[in-house]
């Protein structure tokens, strides 16, 4: 039986949020905990929007490991105010799937 992987990428789609609740509660805990060896976050659609009024949960999540679909910001026209926020802002499907090759699971929320 191999070893799964103990680096995760966290993808926060949802609209509801209740369930981004989660995964960034999750996701911070696994890695302020030392669950897991390295924790990532990836905001990709509707969240995106959503994040930008929620304070609470924007400050929860690590800034320096999150990044928001670029593709997506500019059609929604926020991608200025993302980045005023400290998210970086990238392409994501390259990314995501680097991600997995390095051995990251992708959750998603």
């Amino acid at each position: 039986v191999g070893i799964m992987s103990s680096k995760i990428v966290i993808v926060l789609t949802s609209s509801e949020i209740e369930k981004l609740k989660i995964g960034i509660l999750y996701g911070t805990n696994a890695a302020k905990n030392g669950w897991l060896e390295d924790v990532r976050f990836i905001l990709f659609g509707k969240s995106e929007k959503i994040i930008l009024d929620e304070p609470e949960l924007l400050k929860k999540l690590n800034l320096a490991k999150t990044v928001a679909c670029r593709y997506i910001a500019e059609e929604e026209k926020i991608d200025r105010q993302l980045a005023e926020k400290g998210i970086k802002i990238e392409y994501i499907g390259e990314l995501l799937s680097n991600y997995i090759k390095q051995g990251y699971t992708p959750l998603t929320f």
